[in-house]
């Protein structure tokens, strides 16, 4: 339920009414790496940058094999504004 409304918000551009609702999903599956990863896309468009890097490295800790983590995390990388290792990330997450 938590999860629809986070999508809902997101689709309508509500990207902290999202994080928060994705945080309430996280509460029941913590170890969801889908929900890490939607979150912090969510948080990358709140501009709350170090959220979203945090999230996208908990996501990869959770499935190292999945591209998108890398993703995720290079575009957090980017705002951070440490494209080096925004590089090194999507190297890889292209090498899966």
């Amino acid at each position: 339920e938590q999860k629809a409304f986070a999508d809902n918000a997101f689709k309508e551009g509500n990207y902290r009414d999202a994080a928060v609702y994705y945080t309430r999903a996280l509460r029941y599956t913590p170890k969801n790496e889908k929900l890490l990863s939607n979150r912090s896309v969510a948080y990358l468009k709140a501009s709350r940058f170090q959220l979203a890097l945090d999230d996208a490295i908990a996501a990869e800790a959770l499935e190292p094999n999945w591209p998108k983590v890398y993703f995720r995390k290079a575009q957090a990388l980017l705002a951070l504004r440490r494209p080096e290792e925004a590089v090194m990330a999507l190297v890889q997450g292209q090498g899966l």
